[in-house]
């Protein structure tokens, strides 16, 4: 497990569904019928502010905080 932090490995998959449903999911992704996640990327010195946006629930997609 230690050398994974090491190495900035992850382990991503599926935390609900069949694994016919996640090949279906994947497939229409690569089709490009699935739009992504919005991402967007804020400076760390905003992390106050987007910590009182998530708990409004006024944040759609994922922040990125960068130094």
């Amino acid at each position: 497990m230690v050398q994974w932090v090491y190495k900035r490995m992850t382990i991503e998959g599926f935390m609900v569904g069949t694994l016919a449903e996640g090949k279906e999911l994947m497939a229409l992704a690569r089709a490009g019928k699935i739009k992504p996640t919005p991402m967007k990327e804020e400076p760390m010195a905003d992390v106050q502010k987007w910590i009182e946006e998530l708990r409004a629930g006024k944040v759609v997609g994922r922040i990125v905080l960068k130094n």
